[in-house]
């Protein structure tokens, strides 16, 4: 058997334990994406299957998807750390 498709066949089976255990799930679901493959990642392709089932068993759920690859999130700068952290009382109005 190749490398890859033992990844695949690994992956399909981890999907099906998981999805044994939908029913007993939250009616709300986080998706984020990270592959910057777009249709050719085999783990979006896995993700689509598990929102599929997901929402089989929660016909009324709410999906909230979130694309990393395509609207990244900004890195942490040290001026905004130092923002974050400063105290109420040095703030400025801006």
């Amino acid at each position: 058997m190749s490398p890859s498709l033992d990844r695949v066949l690994w992956c399909s089976h981890l999907f099906r334990l998981f999805s044994l255990n939908l029913e007993n799930t939250m009616p709300h679901l986080l998706v984020v994406e990270t592959s910057a493959r777009g249709d050719a990642s085999i783990s979006r392709q896995l993700t689509k299957r598990l929102v599929a089932n997901w929402l089989e068993v929660h016909p009324d759920g709410a999906v909230v998807r979130r694309d990393l690859a395509v609207d990244a999130l900004p890195h942490v700068t040290m001026p905004w750390l130092s923002a974050y952290f400063m105290p109420p009382q040095a703030h400025t109005r801006g």
